[in-house]
């Protein structure tokens, strides 16, 4: 345990050495095509009510509401989603390390797209509720994707694809708010002659269904890219579909690793080389008889492996893969148990595990649980520090931007509140695909998530000086513009880094469980912040001084600064 604590960093600093002594190795473009899809729309479905949410709030209470009011249900509309995944993470994140992660991402782009459409179309408050909370509890996209980049990347380029994976999420917490500020009351922005604006016709009853519709679009791509170009990584299974696809077999497909091992003892238990044959996952007319009679043994399982094109996987895949053959051919002896050694002396398996442990892969048996991990702890709480400090800024600004002048606020329209939010979205790319990766190979992960977070509480305390130029609209656009162009490349770099950290914490068989764990920390935190975003700004209007506004920045902003103090507990 204290070897695996001590080098536990030593994956996140290897990014450093691979500039100079390593080639990076090339990512699989369609797996982060649909990976991208995924994120980018689970990053619209959550994003899109921090914008409209409050404007749907106000039309469903009317006007006579108070702001008190209208920030608290605003909040809980906008944590529902996040809220209901808390509950759901953890269920998510086993059946994902048992049954794969494709069919869960699968499962949450359609579950995700039902949700936006009755979300778009609800009559009332409640209704909107539900569908958020339905779609929040069914959707694991997250934990699986981060799982997923754990898998089929090295030391080499797991950087790279994670600055994509933030890429995917800077972007979409971007979209959403511009869909939603762009289309939403399209009767009242573009006239009465845009389509279905007549009296009592679609836009004219339900004036914020035009961008759940557009997000709506994007579930759909992510759907189908999930379908047809994403493909399985989670090791056990990745395994078993090599060993059953060798050339030119036909033979029926195992349902599980269990079925494999068992088909191995069948073996064993028969003295006849006929029957023995008659197992084509273990045997091949063109090995060796010698390779034949020792199937678990290691020369066999290479053969194997190179027969069904194991080898010539991505590096990372490959070996993952071939850990759980390891697992799945471990040759039984002495009554039943299985004393395959690593170098280090330690037991491998025991037959007499459970189920469970069966489908993990054999080597992994010798580590500690991720759960007992010191690294894996902290830096699951930094990440979900990470997530609740930037909810909680995105949720303030919508509230800070649509509040009357007179209260603090700027009196923006959804649809000039869409600019900044915009304009920042080119700035976050190029950063995150050509500056960040870089950076992260100089100095290292860990040396560039603290100053990222160095950097990012000043940079929150520059939004609420729009409040000296309120009523003017052009003056408080370029503020907050100049704001959001760096406040996103930094929240990306920031993102970033604590799910690059969070991946090299977990062992490989069990990143689903780690980064369940994980989702479900930032599930509950992103459905705290929205909620104490509203009950901070409606508090804030009661204190009996000006400037409320700039408080309720100034605690994201030490929220920033404590996170220092969190990260220098982390250390290689």
């Amino acid at each position: 345990m204290q070897t695996r604590n001590k080098d536990f960093f030593e994956a996140s600093d290897r990014t450093q050495e691979a500039s100079t002594s390593q080639t990076e190795t090339p990512l699989d473009k369609k797996q982060l095509l649909a990976i991208f899809f995924a994120q980018l729309h689970e990053g619209t479905q959550v994003g899109l009510p921090y914008l409209i949410a409050v404007y749907m709030v106000r039309d469903w209470l009317g006007p006579d509401s108070s702001e008190e009011r209208v920030g608290r249900m605003t909040g809980i509309l906008a944590a529902s989603f996040c809220g209901a995944q808390f509950f759901s993470s953890i269920f998510w994140g086993y059946v994902s390390d048992r049954y794969g992660r494709k069919r869960l991402v699968t499962l949450s782009n359609i579950s995700s797209l039902i949700s936006v459409i009755v979300f778009g179309l609800a009559p009332s408050y409640w209704v909107a509720f539900a569908a958020r909370s339905l779609g929040g509890f069914l959707n694991s996209t997250f934990l699986n994707v981060k799982a997923m980049i754990g898998e089929f990347t090295d030391d080499s380029n797991q950087g790279t694809a994670m600055s994509y994976l933030g890429v995917s999420v800077g972007l979409g917490c971007v979209l959403a708010p511009v869909l939603g500020g762009s289309f939403a009351q399209p009767c009242q922005n573009f006239g009465a002659s845009f389509p279905f604006c007549g009296s009592d016709q679609l836009f004219q009853r339900r004036p914020f269904f035009l961008p759940c519709l557009a997000v709506a679009s994007l579930s759909v791509m992510a759907t189908f890219s999930s379908i047809f170009l994403l493909q399985e990584t989670l090791p056990r299974i990745v395994a078993e579909k090599q060993l059953t696809g060798s050339k030119g077999a036909t033979h029926h497909r195992p349902k599980d690793g269990l079925e494999l091992a068992a088909r191995r003892t069948d073996a064993e238990s028969h003295d006849s080389p006929k029957d023995a044959e008659s197992l084509p996952l273990l045997t091949n007319s063109h090995h060796s008889t010698d390779r034949r009679a020792h199937p678990g043994s290691e020369p066999a399982l290479n053969t194997l492996m190179e027969e069904n094109s194991l080898v010539h996987a991505p590096d990372s895949m490959a070996s993952h893969a071939k850990q759980a053959v390891h697992g799945i051919l471990a040759k039984p002896s002495d009554g039943g148990k299985t004393h395959e050694m690593h170098q280090d002396g330690k037991r491998d398996c025991d037959e007499e595990h459970s189920f469970a442990d069966k489908m993990r892969p054999c080597a992994d048996s010798a580590l500690e649980p991720w759960y007992s991990s010191r690294q894996v702890k902290l830096t699951l709480a930094g990440y979900g520090m990470v997530a609740f400090s930037y909810n909680l800024l995105d949720e303030l600004l919508p509230l800070y931007a649509s509040a009357p002048i007179e209260l603090g606020g700027l009196l923006l329209p959804a649809n000039q509140l869409a600019v900044p939010l915009m304009a920042s979205g080119p700035v976050m790319i190029i950063f995150s695909i050509w500056i960040l990766p870089p950076i992260q190979r100089s100095f290292s992960v860990l040396a560039t998530m603290r100053w990222s977070l160095l950097v990012a509480a000043p940079l929150v305390l520059m939004v609420p000086f729009a409040s000296l130029v309120a009523g003017r609209a052009s003056s408080t656009l370029a503020i907050l513009t100049a704001a959001y162009c760096c406040i996103r490349p930094v929240s990306t770099a920031v993102f970033t880094c604590s799910m690059v950290l969070v991946n090299t914490a977990g062992p490989k068989s069990q990143l689903g469980a780690v980064n369940a764990l994980g989702q479900m920390i930032a599930a509950f935190v992103r459905a705290l912040g929205p909620f104490l975003g509203g009950l901070l700004w409606g508090g804030s209007l009661e204190l009996p001084f000006p400037g409320h506004e700039y408080l309720c920045f100034l605690l994201v902003a030490c929220l920033f600064i404590s996170m220092q103090i969190l990260y220098a507990l982390v250390k290689p």
